[in-house]
């Protein structure tokens, strides 16, 4: 399914539109009944030939609502910007335009509407006028249908324009991870909360279980229903009403989102790239940032000017995505000043002088640059935690394939690692030889995975200089202990080679995980690395945490963390396990 999203000045004749086109009146404010203007988001749907339902999005066009309109805009595939023959091109004409580019909202069609008030020679005039100001905007070649929601002129042309149109989009992304902004929140008797959004990159089902952020509700969804008909599954890119179990109105608002596999990160320092820019903006100045279907403060400092990088620091934690668009307004939400993407949901000091940066360009590929930004903030990143981050992850995984060919960074085993840290790295490893330091040893005392600190002594082969290299036997019985993986030897089993293993456990070759489990020190990193990679989002770390990331059975999780601890990679708190 696709949405529609209106567009234009207020009073340009929208919502008198959109009924000419399906019949349902969009505005459902009492208010804006008695004003005759629309104040927030309406909706409306309409059958469109060959391409089935097709949902429609009322957005108001007076300045005041800016907020509301972007609420309205941001999940549309399509914009239909009405432009009145008695007006013409106006300021909220401008700014939707703005805001539908910011967006990169893929396509436009024009209705000009109100023809029945002027002159039928006049119309070529308007048109050319129209085409004038389409060229300063991503929709030079949008198409343009006259018509009147009162003579009903032009209503069909514009359907099929509109059919058109639709059918030259790309499908909308299918992903894995569902997502709801939530603009409305409701009662219904009978039926309990229910929450409006356009459901994005991947389908709700019935009785799914989901979380509301920021809050973290979780609960699950009793029914979904979309334009009065009642479904098992929502479409992707629809109009969704989801009802939800145990959940009250009160503890909900717009600006919530709904999700079923969380990739958001709350932030309240985050780098973002602009790439609309349309007033002056002074350094470390305070603005109003529209991200999703909420509304937030934040102050605007420059990263890195050449490459449009600044760094977004909000009042309050927000939740974001890298590549997610926003637009900038000057507090109040009346002017619309600035537009871009989440580069990264964390900021860092080291941005300014990291190499990295060079080879960003806001002219370049958002999503390469929000995963480089993102490399750059969170140094030594795990692949699968920056899969977690990112609503699409195939894509990622193919962006880190190119980008690594390329020499942005390099990756070592899961870890993604920026040629500085590297750098800086074996710098620290090659000063820990001159003091007879193992790999545990640099691991522990300088936070650097032991999966790195192992491939730095490979390819520089130090640290083992003026010891004795182990002979083949010891290699043979490695690969013995490597191929039993967790379950590992019990040194009792071999007797005969007990002065064998004492020194392969003095040589950090094998790790003592119990008294009858010995784990080659490979398999002990792989385990570790990934419970300490839980740190760099949480502060602490449960039993049932550590089983559910490592899928180890408590015979060999209790150990595991017990080890860690003689390490000096953890300590313990009554239940929990917190990082050194």
């Amino acid at each position: 399914m696709y949405v529609i999203g209106t567009a234009g000045h207020v009073d340009h004749g929208k919502t008198s539109l959109i009924k000419a086109l399906t019949g349902i009146d969009a505005d459902r404010l009492p208010e804006e009944k008695q004003r005759q203007m629309t104040i927030d988001i309406g909706f409306a749907y309409i059958n469109l030939p060959q391409i089935g339902t097709v949902s429609i999005v009322d957005v108001p066009g007076h300045e005041r609502f800016i907020r509301n309109m972007v609420t309205g805009a941001w999940g549309i595939d399509i914009g239909l910007l009405v432009i009145a023959a008695d007006d013409g091109w106006m300021k909220q004409t401008d700014d939707h335009i703005k805001v539908l580019s910011i967006l990169e909202i893929p396509a436009l069609v024009i209705a000009l509407t109100k023809i029945d008030r002027i002159e039928p020679e006049s119309i070529p005039r308007l048109l050319s006028h129209i085409q004038n100001n389409l060229q300063v905007t991503p929709y030079k070649t949008a198409p343009i249908v006259p018509c009147s929601s009162v003579t009903g002129q032009g209503i069909n042309e514009l359907k099929q324009t509109l059919t058109l149109a639709i059918r030259s989009l790309p499908k909308p992304a299918i992903g894995n991870k569902p997502y709801l902004h939530i603009d409305r929140v409701f009662t219904v008797k009978g039926v309990g909360t229910v929450v409006t959004g356009t459901s994005k990159n991947g389908s709700f089902n019935v009785n799914d279980p989901i979380t509301i952020l920021p809050h973290a509700i979780t609960t699950r969804i009793r029914q979904i229903q979309s334009h009065n008909t009642q479904q098992d599954t929502s479409d992707v890119s629809q109009r969704t009403a989801l009802a939800l179990a145990g959940v009250e109105k009160e503890a909900l608002k717009r600006g919530d989102i709904i999700v079923k596999e969380n990739f958001f990160t709350a932030t309240k320092q985050c780098t973002a790239c602009i790439t609309h820019t349309f007033a002056q903006l002074k350094n470390n100045q305070w603005i109003e940032v529209l991200l999703g279907t909420g509304s937030y403060e934040a102050q605007y400092s420059i990263i890195d000017e050449a490459n449009n990088f600044i760094r977004l620091k909000f009042k309050e934690a927000v939740y974001c995505y890298p590549t997610q668009h926003f637009v900038a307004t000057f507090p109040g939400g009346y002017t619309i000043i600035a537009g871009g993407y989440i580069a990264s949901h964390k900021y860092s000091g080291t941005m300014k002088k990291e190499p990295l940066l060079q080879h960003i360009h806001s002219s370049n590929d958002p999503f390469t640059n929000a995963l480089l930004a993102t490399v750059v903030a969170n140094p030594l990143i795990t692949i699968n935690q920056c899969l977690r981050m990112f609503p699409c992850e195939d894509i990622v995984v193919q962006k880190l394939t190119v980008l690594s060919e390329q020499s942005k960074f390099r990756i070592i085993g899961n870890h993604i690692v920026p040629h500085s840290v590297y750098d800086a790295a074996v710098a620290l490893c090659k000063q820990a030889a001159a003091e007879n330091g193992t790999e545990t040893d640099i691991a522990q005392k300088f936070s650097i995975p032991i999966a790195v600190v192992n491939h730095i002594v490979q390819e520089y082969n130090i640290l083992h200089k003026g010891k004795k290299e182990i002979g083949d036997s010891e290699k043979q019985f490695l690969q013995i202990v490597f191929k039993k993986g967790i379950e590992g030897i019990n040194p009792k089993d071999f007797p005969r080679h007990k002065n064998m293993i004492n020194a392969l456990i003095k040589g950090n070759y094998l790790v003592v995980i119990d008294k009858e489990i010995v784990w080659h020190r490979d398999v002990f990193s792989q385990y570790s690395d990934k419970l300490m990679a839980h740190f760099q989002s949480n502060k602490e770390l449960t039993i049932q945490q550590a089983k559910e990331i490592t899928g180890l059975s408590r015979k060999y999780m209790i150990p595991l963390l017990n080890t860690m601890e003689q390490k000096n990679l953890i300590k313990r708190y009554g239940d929990v396990r917190v990082k050194v």
